[in-house]
């Protein structure tokens, strides 16, 4: 095949090598950008607990790094680029600890496991009648429980063939409670049956 420039040069020469230099300088840059959790200690504890998290690639600076456990964030009270100490906060889950630091996240190959005292409080007179609450629709598909609004309780998400239901958690310390009705937000519209028809629908939930 002729030449369509014949004397013009590329201006970076052979692409191979261009994507080699490249791939050679940028992504060792990119790879270190990357937190990583080597180890936390204690293993265990109580809520409050003073925890170190070791690894490498963290923010110097507490705000620029957040810190999960599980379905909570928890409170960094310092940090280094290998060491972060945080608290563990109230409704941890047993779920790997997670650290997001510059948009990128790393999760602990063991979750913190969260002890506590029993002098006798656990009998079925401590717990009161359970209130249900409607998930609204049908067939729930997935639960999902998060911090969702940064308040420090643990909120639930729920799909059903309606849409997304958010249930905030409103719970004060001896009431557990969960907002009703839940905020809905409803499944996209879909055509059915190959014609120009479109399905909407809303739904709330209510306590029953």
């Amino acid at each position: 095949m002729p030449k369509l420039n014949p004397g013009r040069k590329p201006l970076f020469g052979r692409g191979r090598r261009v994507v080699f230099f490249l791939t050679s300088v940028l992504l060792p840059f990119l790879l270190q950008a990357q937190p990583i959790i080597n180890s936390f200690a204690p293993l265990s504890g109580p809520i409050g607990t003073t925890v170190t998290i070791t690894g490498s690639n963290f923010s110097a600076t507490p705000a620029d790094n957040t810190v999960y456990f599980g379905a909570v964030k928890a409170s960094i009270s310092s940090a280094s680029t290998t060491t972060l100490t945080v608290a563990v906060p109230t409704g941890t889950t047993y779920e790997p600890i997670t650290v997001t630091t510059g948009g990128l996240t790393a999760a602990s190959a063991l979750p913190f496991d969260v002890i506590f005292s029993d002098p006798g409080q656990f009998t079925p007179q401590a717990f009161s009648t359970g209130t249900p609450v409607s998930m609204g629709g049908t067939s729930p598909t997935m639960v999902c429980a998060k911090d969702l609004d940064g308040d420090g309780k643990i909120d639930l998400a729920v799909i059903n063939t309606q849409g997304l239901l958010v249930f905030n958690n409103t719970s004060t310390i001896g009431y557990p409670k969960l907002s009703t009705p839940a905020t809905f937000y409803p499944a996209p519209q879909r055509p059915l049956r190959r014609r120009w028809r479109w399905e909407t629908s809303t739904v709330t939930a209510s306590r029953s």
